[in-house]
């Protein structure tokens, strides 16, 4: 005669029914957390802004030097000299990409806007070019016949900004410079002597806005 079942077996007896389904149950429980927890991000998250372009303003961002723009023009792989003070391309001083974005008129080749985004390998790299163009600035009133203002600093919501004047008999630029890791971004105004503030007010209303994009 078999000996009687202890307390453990016969709550495994009556259990054991239920066993499979439990297992299998906890397994579609498992595979649905693991789907959830791998989806896309909610809604509302700010995905992060990258690449040059991004940091191009649109056609009615940039500020106006007496007359409403017209046409905008962008390119790639930017390599043109931007500014009566500037000697090379940002690309010809370390840039490794850069593009432009160029704004016109129809009453002829003034007034004109250009601004030039490039990208550095690192945040020091942009930042000794940001030095380069400083140092042009500085030493450009032995280059040119033209007045050349001083380097203004403009408050921006992010990095760091600056602006200038270089004015001839005719004709004006406004320059601003925007910082912002491993960014750089030149912006220049060209108008009518008249049209082109002496405080650099237009190359500070571009700098703020272009700040805004990062």
């Amino acid at each position: 005669m078999a000996a009687p079942a202890s307390y453990d077996q016969q709550v495994l007896r009556t259990l054991r029914p239920w066993l499979a389904p439990l297992v299998l149950a906890l397994v579609v429980l498992t595979s649905c957390g693991e789907s959830a927890h791998t989806s896309a991000p909610p809604q509302g998250i700010a995905q992060a802004r990258t690449g040059p372009a991004a940091h191009l303003l649109s056609t009615g961002q940039m500020p106006t030097a007496g007359a409403d723009w017209s046409s905008v023009d962008t390119v790639a792989n930017d390599v043109e000299v931007l500014g009566p003070c500037h000697l090379t391309s940002l690309v010809d001083i370390g840039a490794l990409s850069a593009v432009r974005r160029t704004w016109s008129t129809d009453s002829g080749a003034v007034p004109r806007a250009v601004q030039v985004v490039a990208r550095f390998a690192d945040s020091k790299s942009a930042w000794r070019a940001h030095q380069v163009l400083a140092a042009w600035q500085a030493d450009c009133g032995e280059r040119t016949d033209d007045a050349v203002g001083p380097l203004r600093e403009v408050p921006v919501s992010t990095g760091m900004g600056q602006a200038y004047r270089v004015a001839g008999k005719e004709q004006a630029t406004d320059l601003g410079i925007v910082r912002k890791g491993v960014y750089l971004s030149v912006v220049a105004v060209v108008g009518a002597a008249g049209d082109v503030p002496a405080d650099s007010a237009v190359a500070k209303a571009a700098v703020k806005k272009i700040a805004g994009t990062f």
